[in-house]
C-alpha cells in the first residue's frame, strides 16, 4: 500500500510538472512586431485632431496578443497650461481592425497607459497590461491597427514618440470613429514607434501542446499499478 501511495503522489508531482511548464511557455510573449529604434526628441502628441492615433502593423506568426510596448513624453512647449508636478494622465489602447487604409472596427481594449508628468524629453516606455488582451488573436501577415487615444478633457502634452526605422504611415482621428490617413499640409508621414508581443498559437505537435500528453500518460501509470496491486492480492499462495 505505502509503495501504491508513492507511485500515486510522484505521478500527481509530473502532471503538476507538466501545467506549470505549459503555463510558463505562455507567459510574456514574444516579439511578433517592431519598428523600434525611435526618436527622442520628436513625436505627435495626442490632442485636437490627433487625440487618436492609430498606426498599422502585421505580426510575423500568429499569436495571442499578450501587450505593447510604446515610447511616450511630454512636450511642455505646445500645452496652455501648467501641468502639475505629480499630475498623471491616463491614455486609452486599442486594437483595430484595418479598412483599406485607415483603422476600420474596433478589435477590443488593450487597457490603459498611465503617464507621469514628471517623464523626461527622452521617451519613455510604457507597457499595456496583458491581463487586458486576453483572448485577442491575431493571424498572420493581417494588417491589425495599434491606437492610442487621449480623453482628457484638457492639453496634456502627451506626444507618442516617432520610429528611426524608415517606417511610414499612420492615421489621426478626433473621436476614434472618422480617421484621416497621414498628416495633411506637413508632409510627414512616419509611423509612431511601437512593438507587440504575442504567444505563438500552438501548432498539433508542439511543446506546448504536447505537455499535456504527461496527463493521461500518468493516469494510465496509475491503473497499471492499481491493476498490478490486485493481481498480487488475488494470486494464489506460492504460486
Amino acid at each position: 500500500m505505502k509503495m501504491f501511495a508513492r507511485h500515486l503522489i510522484a505521478a500527481a508531482a509530473l502532471v503538476m510538472l507538466a501545467l506549470v511548464m505549459a503555463t510558463r511557455l505562455q507567459a510574456g510573449g514574444v516579439p511578433v512586431y517592431s519598428n523600434f529604434p525611435y526618436s527622442t526628441d520628436s513625436g505627435y502628441t495626442l490632442e485636437g485632431s490627433q487625440a487618436y492615433l492609430g498606426s498599422s502593423f502585421a505580426p510575423s506568426e500568429a499569436v495571442t496578443l499578450d501587450h505593447v510596448v510604446v515610447p511616450l513624453f511630454f512636450q511642455s512647449n505646445v500645452l496652455s497650461r501648467t501641468l502639475q508636478l505629480d499630475e498623471r494622465v491616463t491614455l486609452q489602447a486599442y486594437l483595430y481592425g484595418d479598412a483599406g487604409g485607415t483603422p476600420g472596427s474596433e478589435l477590443g481594449s488593450l487597457g490603459t497607459i498611465t503617464v507621469d508628468s514628471g517623464s523626461p524629453a527622452p521617451g519613455n516606455l510604457y507597457s499595456t497590461p496583458s491581463s487586458a488582451s486576453a483572448g485577442l488573436t491575431l493571424d498572420p501577415n493581417q494588417t491589425y491597427w495599434l491606437v492610442l487615444a487621449n480623453n482628457n478633457s484638457q492639453g496634456t502634452g502627451i506626444s507618442w514618440a516617432l520610429n528611426e526605422s524608415g517606417v511610414n504611415g499612420f492615421a489621426q482621428s478626433t473621436d476614434g470613429s472618422t480617421w484621416v490617413p497621414g498628416n495633411p499640409g506637413s508632409g510627414v508621414d512616419t509611423s509612431p514607434a511601437f512593438e507587440v508581443y504575442g504567444v505563438a498559437v500552438p501548432e498539433p505537435g508542439s511543446l506546448s501542446t504536447g505537455v499535456f500528453l504527461v496527463v493521461p500518460l500518468a493516469l494510465r501509470g496509475i491503473r497499471n499499478l492499481r491493476d498490478r496491486k490486485r493481481a498480487l492480492r488475488e494470486a494464489p499462495a506460492g504460486a
